[in-house]
C-alpha cells in the first residue's frame, strides 16, 4: 500500500501487487477488497468502483507491477459519530486480485475509513 496525496477529508494510495512467479501473468478488471482491524476482523469497507482507470488486460513479466488507485474519507457523514472514529480503525486489508479467489493481505494503517468503509478503487493498470 503506497500512500498518495492527501486532501481536506480526503486520502488516497496505490494498492501495488508484484507478479512474484518465474511467468509472465495478467490482471483485467477490479479484484476485491476488505479491511480488517489488528486481530483480523473485519471492518466496514464498501469497495465501489472508478472508472479511471477502466478495466483493461495487464501484463505482467516476472517482477513486474500493477497497482489499482485508492480514494477514502475520513469525515464522519450521516449518523457516524463525530466525537470519535467515524468507524472502528483497520490496520490491514484482505485482497482478492482479479479472476482470482484466494486472498492475501496487505497492512493498511491509515486508520478509520468514514462513509460506512466506503472506498473508491480504480481497476489494475500497469505501473
Amino acid at each position: 500500500m503506497a500512500p498518495s496525496d492527501a486532501a481536506a477529508g480526503n486520502r488516497y494510495a496505490e494498492l501495488v501487487v508484484t507478479n512474484t512467479s518465474g511467468r509472465t501473468c495478467t490482471l483485467y478488471g477490479y479484484g476485491g477488497l476488505q479491511l480488517v482491524d489488528g486481530a483480523g476482523r473485519s471492518t466496514p469497507t464498501r469497495l465501489t468502483r472508478e472508472p479511471n482507470p477502466g478495466p483493461s488486460l495487464v501484463t505482467l513479466p516476472p517482477g513486474g507491477t500493477a497497482a489499482k488507485k485508492l480514494h477514502w474519507g475520513v469525515v464522519p457523514s450521516g449518523t457516524e459519530p463525530v466525537d470519535g472514529p467515524c468507524e472502528p480503525a483497520s490496520s490491514g486489508a484482505r485482497v482478492i486480485p482479479p479472476d482470482d479467489t484466494l486472498a492475501f493481505s496487505v497492512r493498511f494503517d491509515f486508520g478509520s475509513v468514514c462513509a460506512n468503509g466506503r472506498v473508491d478503487g480504480s481497476a489494475y493498470f500497469r505501473r
